[in-house]
């Protein structure tokens, strides 16, 4: 049975752990270092962005990985030499 997370709207918290995962893919993140935020394997962040398994304590997770979306956002955009 799916967790619903009332801070979401509704969505289940495995959702919203893939939607994170995956949002930290795009800003440019390897499973490895999405791991190494978290604690865990890379491999358990791609099961995670699956759907396929759900983390241990999915609302302390969630945090986490919404921290680390919220320091990438806030980092200036890098500057390259022309």
């Amino acid at each position: 049975m799916p967790v619903i997370d009332s801070l979401t709207g509704g969505v289940s918290a495995e959702s919203q752990t893939a939607r994170l995962v995956n949002d930290l893919r795009t800003a440019g993140l390897s499973y490895h270092q999405i791991g190494d935020g978290v604690g865990v394997h890379w491999r358990t962040v791609l099961r995670w962005s699956r759907e396929e398994n759900r983390p241990w304590s999915i609302v302390a997770v969630n945090r986490v990985l919404a921290e680390m979306l919220a320091e990438i956002a806030a980092e200036p955009p890098s500057s390259t030499p022309a």
